[in-house]
């Protein structure tokens, strides 16, 4: 039976720890600290040395007011619970399939054939077109695991549509995968590497034979018009998919009835495709930063820079990395990376999601944007370094998909609270009528205080050895 929602929700608070000496041993840094990956902070100029906001933002910012954490009741809106849930979701992939073809040409004129024994299955993907035509937003879908599944129906049911066939032992599964239209160069090679998890090969539309032959073939191909949020429409409504796989657990629904868990095959796909170095760096901790520019930018408060958090990371002797991930870099390169981290550290945004590559039983502390979370959307008028707060009754803090993806893959998960979320400013001419927290330029920590919280953590849970 379906449980009714745990309405209050109180996750580990990463500021409970760390008062204490701890255990966890420090790291003298002879050699350069942080450790940086691709190189990202040399690009970082920008420098902010004042908490930007209007007087009365920053009068009321001050007083720490922050939205509760609460698992809301998206299951309310939704008209499918548990295994119809599922089944649902299911349908959709099936749908808008075609199964058991005997043959199928492709765009470029070659014919492939099925039914033919002695030969592998095949699955025929066509990725959409424009985002307006419910297609495949690329640049925005493959930056991460989480997006190219949750943002990508074909991605995800190509994973499904193998899953089906009840394959045995551990992906990738004996199924090839054909990509039958183009996909930007700089994105092909994201999307191979995911399929090549649980696909035994990826061809591209030049790389199939005419004639060529398999076991059993079918083909994928989904088109949603008109939704911004082209994943979740479900039997022709907008059903809040994301908030329902955020809340599954707590509200009794099995783990293995949701998207996320899918992501598991794609985690032992590439656990048998790419080995993790060793020996592992010890008690690695690994920061993710986001662009310089962009949404939710972590910057230290004495420093102004993201630079500064790491270096109070260096000084309280933790083994500190830093990377900031795009779909510029391998994959595999991503995987190798943060498979070795024992924590990741990050702002609240989908880079949090390459948590799945790390082991069980390792740690990530999330930074929320709690504060000044009360209307959601924010309104234009109290937009701007010179407009008021929005005061309204604080909206329950509902971001806790990550939460939920930590829980679903054995890792703990802990929330670190922000000094200060910058005032909310919305571009000229944008349309800013669905901004909220997640939209500010700049989340200001102690850094200090936050390195002091990340030795608690570690010496809590027994991730670091003298």
């Amino acid at each position: 039976p379906v449980r009714r929602p745990t309405e209050e929700y109180t996750p580990w608070n990463a500021h409970a720890f760390g008062e204490a000496e701890t255990m966890v041993p420090r790291i003298d840094h002879p050699a350069k600290c942080p450790v940086v990956h691709w190189e990202h902070l040399q690009n970082e100029t920008r420098v902010v040395k004042q908490r930007r906001g209007s007087a009365e933002y920053q009068k009321w910012a001050a007083t720490k007011k922050k939205s509760p954490f609460l698992v809301q009741d998206y299951w309310q809106r939704s008209m499918f619970l548990g295994s119809e849930y599922t089944a649902e979701w299911d349908r959709v992939c099936l749908q808008h399939s075609t199964l058991e073809m005997a043959s199928h040409e492709l765009p470029n004129g070659k014919r492939i054939v099925g039914n033919v024994k002695g030969h592998p299955a095949a699955l025929v993907v066509r990725f959409p077109g424009h985002a307006e035509e419910g297609g495949l937003q690329v640049e925005k879908a493959l930056a991460n695991p989480w997006h190219a599944l949750q943002d990508n129906p074909t991605m995800w049911c190509a994973v499904y549509l193998a899953e089906r066939n009840h394959f045995q032992g551990q992906p990738p599964w004996p199924i090839v995968a054909i990509i039958e239209n183009n996909i930007p160069s700089q994105y092909l090679k994201w999307v191979k590497a995911i399929l090549l998890s649980v696909f035994q090969k990826v061809f591209e539309l030049g790389e199939v034979a005419n004639g060529e032959t398999f076991s059993a073939l079918a083909r994928w191909e989904y088109q949603i018009p008109n939704t911004r949020y082209h994943t979740w429409l479900v039997n022709n409504i907008k059903s809040p998919i994301y908030g329902q796989e955020t809340s599954a657990l707590y509200i009794g629904i099995p783990r293995d009835h949701f998207k996320l868990q899918r992501l598991m095959y794609i985690k032992r796909g590439f656990r048998s495709l790419v080995k993790v170095p060793e020996p592992r760096p010890n008690c690695m901790v690994l920061m993710l930063s986001r662009p310089p520019g962009k949404p939710r930018y972590v910057i230290d408060q004495h420093s102004g820079t993201f630079k500064g958090v790491v270096k109070e990371m260096c000084d309280a002797g933790l083994n500190i990395h830093s990377a900031e991930l795009d779909e510029t870099q391998p994959l595999k390169e991503h995987f190798k990376l943060i498979s070795q981290a024992k924590m990741l550290l990050g702002v609240h945004g989908a880079h949090l999601a390459n948590m799945i590559w790390m082991d069980e039983g390792s740690a990530v502390v999330e930074v929320t944007v709690r504060y000044g979370h009360c209307c959601d959307p924010i309104p234009v008028e109290y937009m701007g370094f010179h407009a008021p707060p929005c005061t309204e009754t604080c909206k329950p803090y509902d971001y806790m998909v990550y939460a939920m993806m930590a829980q679903q893959f054995g890792i703990r998960w802990f929330y670190y609270d922000p000094l200060y979320v910058e005032q909310l400013v919305c571009p000229l001419g944008a349309d800013c009528s669905d901004m909220d927290n997640k939209d500010t330029s700049m989340v200001i920590i102690d850094g200090a205080d936050l390195a002091k919280r990340v030795k608690g953590v570690l010496d809590l849970l027994g991730l670091c050895r003298r």
